[in-house]
Order: structure tokens, then C-alpha cells, then sequence
């Protein structure tokens, strides 16, 4: 049954508040998905903060007329489900591009990245990038590296003290016997 205008009118509001929110989301070709991979893919979007939504090509290219972003109309072309994303892009694109690319009939059509319309290419570059928790993982175990050799430096010049003073005060014992 046909959405009636106020209905359709409602869903382009919801869907541009959902482009304006978001600084980041791609937009790609869900055919050929099952409903157990489209919930697995919903579900691994949600654990890095994206959101699917399957939206009707004609009210969604409303909705980015008025969330004034036209330029990404383009991408929206056959049965479309856009990943609305937080701010970490990267996530979001690993969790697309590692079930899309299973399957030719899968397409990512690209995306819109920090106020930038982008192709497939960027997305597959930013799907093969560390995630923002992994290269803060990388930073903090550069900066603990230096750290942890100091204590351990200080660590063995304490037990080198240690032993020198236990040594001195061994044959100081013993030369007080003699």
C-alpha cells in the first residue's frame, strides 16, 4: 500500500535530520542481502555507532535537496541503504566493506565524508585504515614503550645498588670477625 503524502512528508523530515546529523555516511546497494545479514550488518554498524536505514530513492533525494547537500543526490541509485555514521567514518566502512565485497551483486555506491561527496574508492581506503580505537591502542603503547624501558633501567639500577650495598656490608661483617 502507497505511503500517503503526509506520511511521505514525515519520512523526507526524518531522513534529512538524519543527513544534517550526520557528518558522515555512504550510501550503497543492499540486493542480495538476506534479513539475517542485513540484521548482522545493522548489528555490527550499531557497535560502532552507525545506523542503516533503507530509504526509497525519490524521497531521499528530497531529503538531500533539503538538508542542502544536492551534489550527493548521485549517489543514490537502485534498492540504496544509506549508514548514517558518528564521527569516526572508519568503522562504519570496514563493517560495509567486509560484507559487500563477498558478493558482485553488493555495490557501495560511495559516500559523504566531512562535507565531501566521495567515491567507492575513498570508502575502500577508509575501510582498510586502522579504526580511530586502534590507532589510539598504537599511540598508547608508543608512549608506554619508553616509559616501561625507564623503569626497567631504574628498576636494575636499584637491584645493582642494592647488591653492591649488601656486598660491602658482607665483608665489612666478615673483616670485624677477623
Amino acid at each position: 500500500m502507497p505511503l500517503s503524502r503526509e506520511k511521505k512528508e514525515a519520512v523526507v523530515d526524518e531522513i534529512k535530520t538524519q543527513f544534517e546529523d550526520a557528518s558522515n555516511w555512504y550510501a550503497s546497494n543492499y540486493r542480495g542481502l538476506t534479513v539475517t545479514q542485513i540484521g548482522e550488518l545493522r548489528r555490527q554498524l550499531r557497535s560502532v555507532g552507525a545506523d542503516l536505514r533503507v530509504v526509497k530513492n525519490s524521497l531521499g533525494r528530497i531529503a538531500i535537496e533539503k538538508a542542502g547537500i544536492g551534489d550527493a543526490v548521485q549517489l543514490l541509485d537502485g534498492p540504496t541503504a544509506l549508514t548514517f555514521c558518528g564521527d569516526d567514518p572508519v568503522g562504519p566502512a570496514k563493517a560495509l566493506w567486509n560484507l559487500f565485497t563477498d558478493d558482485e551483486t553488493r555495490v557501495i555506491y560511495g559516500g559523504y565524508v566531512d562535507g565531501e561527496v566521495v567515491g567507492v574508492d575513498v570508502v575502500n581506503r577508509l575501510a582498510h585504515i586502522p579504526s580511530r580505537d586502534e590507532l589510539l591502542v598504537e599511540i598508547v603503547g608508543s608512549i608506554n614503550g619508553p616509559v616501561w624501558g625507564l623503569v626497567s633501567s631504574l628498576e636494575s639500577m636499584i637491584f645493582s645498588l642494592v647488591f653492591t650495598l649488601e656486598s660491602v656490608q658482607h665483608k665489612l661483617g666478615s673483616e670485624q670477625t677477623n
